[in-house]
């Protein structure tokens, strides 16, 4: 990557004063970023010719462009084929939206932890596994696939219920209460010992907001 921007030092999205933000980069996936067409398409043009150098091949098929908040047509090439141009992907475990919202990702996570309830039904069923050992398989198992990546999350009304009434829906068959029974989910909570998932979410992100203010102001992070 350093090779392929040496000569395009203004390409990228502005970062800092004095610093821009090109590319973004884990293992052997690679995202691109620039401000126009012409751009990404002069940064991928060049990041394929420097890989081509030493023997590395960038595979069409499974690249795929974004554009953030914008309705034109990016139409970009790579070695004479049309990049896929999508609304969603998934990077690192994460559901991306080209209108910058979460909400997606939320609606991906919860989706993946009520699969993982459901497969577990048998022992959430089963009267020989006692409660606490129920709550313990869901807290390590269920709520992790929840609100993975969750520090990232903006928070708003609307999330705070979809995570509360997700919670609320396992916990209440986890404990074989049915909603006819009228007991309220602050009795749910404290005859599961847990807290609202929407406060364990809360609390991550406070603790990635105090880790990122804790950082030398030298960091990436930090200046952002």
């Amino acid at each position: 990557m350093r090779i392929s921007t040496r000569d395009i030092p203004d390409i990228g999205i502005n970062w800092t004063q004095e610093t821009r933000l090109c590319d973004l980069d884990f293992a052997d996936d690679i995202a691109l970023i620039a401000e126009s067409r012409e751009d990404l398409q002069q940064l991928t043009n060049n990041l394929e010719e420097t890989a081509a150098k030493v023997s590395l091949r960038i595979n069409a098929e499974k690249t795929k462009a974004m554009q953030i908040n914008c309705q034109n047509d990016l139409n970009l090439q790579l070695d004479g084929h049309s990049i896929e141009e999508v609304k969603h992907f998934i990077y690192l475990g994460s559901m991306i939206a080209a209108d910058g919202n979460s909400e997606s990702d939320i609606n991906c996570r919860i989706g993946k932890a009520s699969s993982v309830f459901q497969r577990l039904q048998c022992i959430w069923k089963r009267n020989t596994i006692n409660t606490s050992l129920k709550m313990q398989l869901f807290k390590s198992i269920v709520i992790p696939t929840a609100i993975y990546a969750s520090e990232t999350w903006k928070n708003t009304s609307r999330i705070t219920q979809k995570l509360d009434v997700f919670q609320q829906r396992c916990l209440r068959k986890i404990l074989r209460v049915r909603y006819q029974d009228h007991i309220t989910n602050v009795e749910i909570l404290r005859r599961s010992n847990s807290d609202k998932l929407s406060e364990i979410v809360t609390e991550r992100r406070m603790r990635l907001a105090g880790h990122i203010i804790r950082l030398p102001s030298d960091r990436i992070t930090k200046q952002q």
